[in-house]
């Protein structure tokens, strides 16, 4: 696959999670959205999304698209946008294959370096870092050989210094599901 086809999703994703969200604004989280004829359908489950000739849910495109075979990268996760929080901000340009590399570089330690992505308890010797490195340890293991080590290639300052330090413990933010259109 190729870095045309990666941005092609990326962007489609974001603009779906966008597109969902003002479809049902306001709400104050995309958590609200889920009860469909009795049955609970998530806003990520929802087969309501066009795109490329097919109606998908956002769960598609993420988990069977984008994280699977060629078009996998780990930093795809700092690139998708999921309307919260917690979540990594949505940039604003969109991805272009030609640039693609730097943006999601650009992406990843932006997130990682800044207040969703982690935050130092000194006293406890506790890196907090984002739920999402927990719910998806095993791409950043993949693509580094351990959590820790994808930390210390993205981290900056006192917070490389302590994923650096074993003596130090990792553990996971709360994430905040309340809808980021106020931030």
């Amino acid at each position: 696959m190729t870095d045309e086809q990666r941005a092609f999703w990326i962007n489609a994703y974001n603009a779906r999670v966008i597109a969902g969200v003002l479809e049902r604004y306001p709400i104050d989280s995309v958590r609200d959205v889920g009860f469909i004829g009795g049955r609970f359908r998530g806003f990520f489950s929802r087969r309501e999304h066009p795109v490329a000739g097919e109606v998908r849910t956002l769960d598609e495109i993420e988990k069977e698209i984008l994280f699977e075979g060629d078009l996998w990268d780990p930093r795809i996760h700092f690139a998708l946008n999921c309307a919260t929080r917690s979540c990594p901000k949505l940039r604003a340009e969109p991805y272009e294959a030609s640039r693609l590399d730097t943006q999601l570089d650009f992406q990843t330690r932006t997130f990682l370096n800044g207040p969703q992505g982690h935050r130092i308890d000194p006293a406890g010797r506790i890196l907090y870092v984002s739920r999402i490195l927990k719910w998806y340890r095993e791409d950043f293991e993949r693509a580094a050989g351990s959590l820790r080590e994808y930390l210390i290639r993205n981290l900056t300052g006192d917070a490389a210094a302590a994923a650096r330090d074993p003596a130090w413990k990792i553990e996971y933010l709360d994430y905040d599901w309340t809808l980021n259109d106020v931030m």
